[in-house]
């Protein structure tokens, strides 16, 4: 799976790097993103270009977008690219403290809800997860 991970903060800067390593030793293929200000210690990329446009870049390439912040982040960087449930890479939005791991868009088809669920048992969280057919 293809897997990019974006966060904001120094405790989602943190988070990031550890599930970018787990999801590489799972034999996932990732890369994760910061604010500048965090990107050496965290050894993340920066973002150099805003969310949404980064977004963009990586909507159709990747199989899985994972924002380590609030919900309201993660919703307005995907509107834009929004095409179809068959389609739209699965995305899933983190709290920064690793608490709640949720599944946000292509939980079904695109395997956000099953992602979520084997995040949040790597983290000790919760995952939400509001499909009928998988609740």
């Amino acid at each position: 799976m293809r897997i990019t991970i974006f966060s904001f903060t120094h405790n989602g800067a943190a988070l990031a790097a550890s599930l970018a390593k787990d999801l590489v030793q799972s034999g996932h293929l990732c890369q994760a993103f910061t604010m500048p200000k965090y990107a050496a210690e965290f050894h993340l990329q920066a973002m150099k270009k805003s969310v949404t446009d980064l977004t963009g870049s990586f909507f159709s390439s990747e199989d899985a977008l994972i924002y380590i912040g609030a919900c309201g982040i993660a919703v307005r960087a995907i509107a834009p690219f929004l095409q179809d449930k068959t389609c739209d890479p699965c995305v899933l939005s983190i709290d920064e403290q690793g608490r709640y791991v949720i599944s946000l868009l292509s939980g079904h088809i695109g395997g956000a809800n099953a992602l979520a669920v084997k995040l949040a048992e790597k983290l000790g969280g919760t995952a939400v997860v509001t499909t009928a057919t998988d609740v």
